[in-house]
């Protein structure tokens, strides 16, 4: 088990398949994937990561994953998801996603091949996994791809306070522990226990905030206009 100390859960404990995958050069790659892009031009110290923002998506995973009573292959599984599901990200992350779609026809979440190949597949299935499966948990499909990808998941309960808290601003703070204690399914679906209004409303109030304040910055948005113009210029010169 390894041992991870991090700006916003403090310590990150990475075992099992995580912990294998975590040196490989496909995920080792995000250390140098800004999480925000051009929204540093605004906040200077909104320098963080894909990769620290990779090992929080895991470490609230792994305690969802606990809470809901989810063991075993299935639980590591979701964990690998969590673990990669940003490993298709290129430079500036979503900055110039639409960009280079139009050229690979791949988004940053299409990443069926980045995991089946290389280092990452070795590790995946050396853990009896399917590369296959761990994808469409990426791709947010499946009872348990909900965790990683949707309404409830546990990348927006990361990103929204850690944004924040690299930003200084004060409109991302969730309380994810609370969030998670709460979490259910029913149905197949991941749901909120009830009684869980005002969690479920905090969450949808700080990406609403979050959204003109950080992401969608004015100044933000020139820098990534300018930069598109520039990616579209490089990638027609091939």
């Amino acid at each position: 088990m390894l041992t991870v100390k991090d700006s916003v859960h403090d310590h990150v404990e990475v075992s099992g398949v995580a912990a294998g995958l975590l040196d490989t050069p496909t995920v080792q790659r995000l250390r140098r994937v800004r999480q925000l892009g051009t929204v540093s031009y605004v906040y200077p110290s909104a320098n963080h990561t894909r990769f620290e923002h990779s090992l929080g998506v895991y470490h609230l995973a792994s305690r969802a994953l606990d809470s809901l009573g989810v063991a075993g292959a299935r639980a590591e599984r979701v964990e690998a998801a969590a673990l990669l599901h940003d490993v298709g990200h290129g430079p500036y992350s979503h900055n110039v996603e639409d960009v280079i779609h139009r050229t690979t026809g791949h988004y940053h979440d299409d990443v069926a091949d980045l995991l089946a190949e290389g280092e990452v597949g070795e590790v995946l299935r050396d853990h009896g996994l399917d590369p296959a499966r761990v994808a469409r948990l990426v791709d947010g499909q499946g009872k348990y791809g909900q965790l990683v990808s949707g309404e409830l998941d546990v990348d927006r309960m990361d990103y929204l306070v850690r944004d924040a808290h690299h930003t200084g601003v004060p409109y991302g703070t969730i309380d994810p522990g609370r969030l998670i204690r709460e979490l259910r399914y029913v149905d197949g679906e991941l749901v909120l226990a009830e009684g869980n209004v005002q969690s479920a409303e905090s969450l949808l109030l700080a990406r609403a905030l979050m959204n003109p304040t950080v992401y969608s910055h004015h100044a933000a948005r020139v820098a990534k206009a300018m930069l598109r113009q520039a990616a579209e210029r490089l990638l027609d010169d091939g």
